[in-house]
């Protein structure tokens, strides 16, 4: 309409009805002023100089009375106000505060003070005054200064900028932002810079800053001082450092040597721990192959191997735990524990008897698998080739193996028998023994190449 109103605040408009419609209305232009030419004859104008509007809602410019012309940024800092008193449930600067501090002081705090976040504001409200605001906005307490927070604080604080330029040129741009915030729209208010920031706070503290500066002025004085003083020092100290130099550069050279040692180490060490992983992968190739061949022994030194000694890094990983996992036994009971390769294993037919064959020397043993008691050791200290209990397991037949004078092996064919635990014959055995040897027969076949009277068995 061409007319800036110059104290707008709650008194100063009203709501009525528009078809259903409330519209609000703004009254009371006594102190409005016209951008272009007067409003009317009668029309009540101040003069320069003269202190205008409602202190809580007045604009700094209003405030400092200088003779600057005013404009609608004006009347947009009084509608921030209004909207922060809207929307926190008290204006920006306390009404009663203002008006008790005196002239001087309240048009200092409008023009110099910066006002709280509106976020602000509501987190320092307390008890029933937080619970009202709240309830007047029908909002949880809980949720009021989150909602508050970004946008609306955005826009209620470029309203209340003390520089008019930062401020929204007019009051449609101010809607425009509030319909932008409320689309979920980026809105146009930003947070204000820190160099404009540090700007208003010299403009408010012109003294403080004069006095932080006379305390650099007076430190950087001290600091060349200082630094002419430490020149001079330095001076004094250069022929010390000279002698010095030597020294440092010894050290240097001795720490490069300890450098190029511990590079020699470590390549040592990667190459020992390569050669260690080539082991590694090797044994646990031969170890498999051993278990598959059903040789335990063998298996198990090999992985027992590459445990890691002290300081070592362990290269066991799944394969080595898998093949460990391979040599553990489920057996129900351990009759010995032998180091050496068995030849031969016979079971009675009534299962109370086990003959073990080992080699390198160690005969045959033959256990009592009730009591799990090992009972007699036959052909002790000759190597053997077969042993076989008869089908009344009355009589084990076994065949030993000794050298004779000629360097040629002397193969023997022993019965015992089971009932009385005594050797009952030991026959020499014919030209077909190598078959024996082989392990291929049996009961029978023992027996016939013996020629050992039928009636013994």
């Amino acid at each position: 309409m061409g007319i800036i109103h110059r104290d707008i605040k709650p008194s100063n408009i009203l709501v009525t009805l528009h078809d259903g419609v409330p519209v609000p209305k703004v009254i009371d232009f006594g102190i409005a002023k016209a951008t272009e030419g007067r409003l009317t004859d009668s029309t009540v104008y101040t003069q320069l100089h003269q202190f205008i509007g409602t202190p809580a809602y007045m604009s700094p410019e209003q405030a400092e009375m200088s003779g600057l012309d005013f404009d609608t940024r004006s009347d947009i800092y009084s509608l921030g106000v209004l909207l922060y008193e809207l929307l926190a449930g008290s204006t920006p600067f306390d009404a009663k505060e203002l008006m008790a501090s005196g002239i001087d002081a309240m048009r200092k705090t409008i023009r110099e003070k910066e006002p709280q976040r509106l976020s602000t504001k509501l987190a320092t409200l307390q008890g029933d005054e937080l619970t009202t605001t709240a309830k007047r906005r029908s909002v949880e307490t809980s949720k009021l200064a989150n909602l508050l927070r970004g946008d609306l604080d955005w826009i209620v604080m470029k309203c209340l900028e003390k520089d008019r330029s930062r401020r929204y040129d007019t009051a449609n741009g101010l809607a425009a932002d509030l319909k932008r915030h409320l689309n979920n729209e980026p809105v146009l208010a930003r947070p204000a810079s820190t160099a404009y920031r540090f700007q208003k706070a010299f403009r408010r503290n012109k003294l403080v800053f004069a006095a932080g500066a006379a305390v650099a002025a007076a430190l950087l004085l001290g600091i060349v001082v200082s630094t002419l003083q430490s020149v001079r020092a330095t001076r004094a100290k250069r022929e010390a450092l000279a002698a010095k130099t030597q020294a440092v550069e010894a050290q240097a050279s001795e720490a490069k040597l300890r450098q190029q040692a511990d590079a020699a180490r470590r390549q040592a060490e990667a190459a020992e721990l390569v050669a260690r992983q080539r082991a590694y992968a090797s044994d646990m190739n031969v170890a498999k192959q051993q278990l598959d061949g059903n040789n335990l022994g063998r298996a198990l030194d090999l992985l027992n191997r590459q445990r890691p000694q002290s300081g070592q890094k362990d290269l066991r990983g799944w394969e080595w735990r898998y093949l460990w996992q391979q040599t553990r036994s489920d057996a129900l009971s351990t009759l010995c524990q032998d180091s050496s390769e068995i030849n031969t294993l016979a079971v009675s037919p009534d299962g109370n008897l086990l003959a073990v064959g080992v080699r390198h020397r160690r005969g045959v043993t033959i256990w009592d698998l009730r009591t799990r008691k090992e009972l007699v050791r036959l052909a002790e200290n000759e190597s053997f080739a077969r042993a076989a209990f008869s089908p009344s397991g009355s009589i084990l037949a076994l065949v030993s193996s000794t050298v004779s004078p000629s360097g040629l092996p002397q193969l023997t064919l022993r019965l015992w028998n089971a009932a009385t635990r005594q050797m009952v014959a030991e026959l020499p055995l014919g030209q077909d023994a190598s078959v024996l040897l082989e392990g291929r027969l049996g009961w029978r076949d023992l027996v016939d190449s013996s020629e050992y009277p039928q009636r013994i068995f």
